[in-house]
């Protein structure tokens, strides 16, 4: 093989090597973000629910006054 060919090939694993560490940087950032996001909605739902519990109770003793 000529000198050519192995620079291709040195070319190539260097290129393969850095998309890979590329991709599993983001993985890591993006599984991070999913993991804060599914606790940000955890909280909204429990101040939806608070939320759902005041109203329904407001809502309820006007439905008996009526």
């Amino acid at each position: 093989m000529s000198d050519e060919i192995f620079a291709i090939v040195g070319v190539g694993l260097a290129l393969a090597a850095f998309i890979w560490r590329i991709l599993t940087n983001m993985e890591a950032r993006l599984v991070k973000r999913i993991e804060r996001n599914e606790g940000q909605l955890t909280d909204v739902r429990e101040r939806v629910a608070r939320l759902e519990a005041v109203f329904g109770h407001v809502f309820q003793r006007e439905a008996v006054e009526e």
